[in-house]
């Protein structure tokens, strides 16, 4: 079964300095004030076991992207990171709200894909290939959102990006959304020979050419 959240949206345009014969005048033209209303009602479609928080973020607009954020809230699986550091789905949502990370579809056709911008203007900008309202896509989107978000999170957007970023963030989406069609068995991130390997297998093998291996200071980010 599942349960439906409507999102509501109210607009109203009122200038009124004067009532008169029942009717909203304008006292100077004498013309009669135009009252504007508009009321946008989405229904969002959530399964039963999902519980929608009291605290919503104001700043995703979209109802698509409010539900991927409400459904990685509720996950609260440990997903071990390094050695005394791990994530959960409802940590990566709860870091939008406290640092104001503005999640949106990505419009751009010159940056096109999922991507987090790391000029601290805090936003995420979304493949808008994700937006088919299906299970299975919103499953996948859950994966994208958590993989972009670890992007954003201190220290590796403070960093050049590397492939053992990329690999770790590959690891939270699949961890929190419960999905994904990389394999992170048998896989050492911290061997050089692993870590490309890995990215060959699972058919990312342009991101070799594309970063470096490590960040400059890779203990810096391998411990809490």
């Amino acid at each position: 079964m599942k349960k439906t959240l409507y999102i509501l949206s109210l607009i109203a345009v009122i200038t009124l300095t004067s009532c008169q014969s029942g009717l909203l005048t304008d006292n100077t033209a004498g013309n009669q004030i135009k009252l504007e209303i508009n009321i946008t009602v989405k229904a969002m479609q959530l399964p039963a076991e999902i519980a929608v928080p009291e605290t919503l973020p104001t700043t995703i607009k979209d109802s698509t992207l409010l539900e991927s954020w409400i459904r990685l809230y509720n996950n609260t699986q440990e997903c071990r990171i390094w050695d005394g550091f791990s994530l959960t789905g409802r940590k990566l949502a709860q870091y939008v709200i406290d640092q104001d990370v503005v999640i949106t579809w990505n419009t751009s056709t010159m940056y096109p894909g999922s991507w987090a911008d790391r000029d601290n203007t805090g936003t995420l900008y979304i493949n808008p290939s994700y937006q088919e309202e299906t299970e299975a896509q919103m499953v996948n989107l859950v994966n994208e959102v958590a993989h972009e978000l670890f992007h954003d999170l201190v220290p590796f957007n403070q960093k050049a990006d590397s492939l053992y970023e990329e690999y770790l963030a590959f690891y939270v989406g699949a961890c929190v959304s419960g999905q994904s069609t990389e394999s992170f068995e048998h896989i050492d991130p911290t061997s050089s020979g692993s870590l490309a390997e890995w990215f060959k297998s699972n058919r990312h093998g342009a991101y070799l050419g594309r970063y470096e291996m490590y960040p400059e200071d890779i203990v810096a980010v391998s411990l809490p």
